[in-house]
């Protein structure tokens, strides 16, 4: 059993995690498909197909052989669904993310889709990306198919050591790197032999020197990102070093501001006097939509956060429009007003979530890395 604590949110409603699914080895993530089916991603490289509540015994992918877990935060983190309307007289792309075995590079690579079978074709695999990482942390790996039709894609910095402070250029705020970015790229546009094409409303397709998958940069561990339904646009969660964690709206072209900046701090040196970036104030860098503080300075708060979904099931009214987000280590989920700014906490719980998602009809989906998948519900 689930040992949940509910609390209260401003309209005084409770709230409590109604389980789906129990004993999945390390899910990480889930995608809901349209057909009323989830796809569920597990650290060590496979996708299983959960229907009506039972999981297949037949992975729908297994890269296990090429995916390493070993150090760190690598492992697998995830599949994205391109549309069906995006695929025309040819099966669909299932994207995936992972650190790859022996190298440690970031992998996003593209397998074709069956959707009758619910199975993907490994030897027909697309590599779309590759990211070196100079350390096995940071990897963000979050892959979607945003409103747009085209492919998403989280990079962290693949830095912990605080020496990288100190290395110029900084990646994440280097245009002529991919870490430490949110990228947007068209795969079924890709001309033959190319792995994808850049959307040329990209905002650095012109700029000399710069990557031009860029959509967004400064970011330190962008790990989870979801689309506003309203607006299409991208909100994210960046996990914090030493003192912040962080809610963002996504600009695009945006410096959203690591590593001058934690959260609404200008960051300073953690084994050092002095701040990282000295001209930070003066820097014109988009600010978290919120942050809330390490526990050291907010007992109310938590060490690494979790996105992240806008709320669109009918069951919680009170929680409509409201972008959900969680804190790994600490278990809390809170709710954010896109437009006013308010946060609350919905649910204090005791699990180590790792997403929060839609499922194929609105409901609020939480994934934990202890083989959890629940529903959020009102607690009646």
């Amino acid at each position: 059993m689930l040992a949940l604590l509910a609390t209260q949110a401003a309209a005084q409603t409770a709230y409590r995690l109604e389980p789906l699914y129990e004993g999945l080895e390390k899910p990480v993530s889930a995608l809901a498909l349209t057909t009323g089916e989830v796809l569920l991603s597990s650290l060590d490289g496979r996708v299983y197909l959960l229907r009506g509540g039972h999981v297949r015994e037949e992975t729908v992918l297994d890269v296990t052989p090429r995916v390493t877990a070993l150090q760190g935060e690598q492992g697998f983190y995830g599949v994205a669904l391109e549309p069906a309307e995006a695929a025309v007289g040819r099966p669909r792309w299932l994207v995936a993310a992972f650190a790859e075995r022996d190298t440690g590079a970031l992998i996003v690579s593209a397998f074709p889709y069956d959707d009758a079978a619910h199975r993907a074709d490994l030897e027909a695999e697309r590599v779309v990306l590759r990211v070196e990482m100079p350390e096995p942390f940071h990897y963000a790996g979050q892959v979607r198919f945003g409103p747009d039709g085209m492919l998403w894609v989280s990079v962290g910095n693949g830095e912990r050591s605080p020496a990288y402070l100190r290395a110029r250029p900084y990646s994440s705020q280097d245009l002529s790197q991919l870490r430490g970015k949110l990228l947007r790229v068209d795969l079924s546009g890709a001309a033959p032999g190319e792995p994808y094409a850049v959307p040329a409303d990209n905002p650095f397709v012109d700029t000399p020197g710069a990557r031009p998958e860029v959509y967004a940069y400064g970011f330190r561990n962008p790990w989870k990102f979801t689309f506003r339904p309203d607006t299409g646009e991208a909100v994210v969660v960046d996990v914090g070093e030493d003192r912040w964690e962080e809610v963002s709206l996504v600009v695009k072209g945006g410096d959203h501001g690591w590593p001058a900046r934690e959260g609404y701090e200008c960051l300073s040196f953690p084994d050092a006097p002095g701040l990282v970036e000295p001209r930070c104030e003066e820097l014109d860098q988009v600010p978290p939509l919120h942050a809330y503080g390490h526990l050291t300075l907010d007992p109310a708060g938590g060490l690494s956060v979790v996105g992240g979904v806008v709320v669109r099931d009918p069951e919680l009214p009170e929680l409509a429009g409201r972008y959900l987000f969680a804190d790994f280590v600490v278990g809390r989920i809170w709710a954010l007003d896109l437009a006013a700014g308010g946060v609350e906490e919905v649910l204090d719980t005791d699990l180590p979530i790792t997403e929060l998602t839609e499922g194929p009809n609105g409901e609020v989906l939480v994934v934990a890395i202890n083989g959890t998948l629940a529903r959020l519900v009102p607690a009646r």
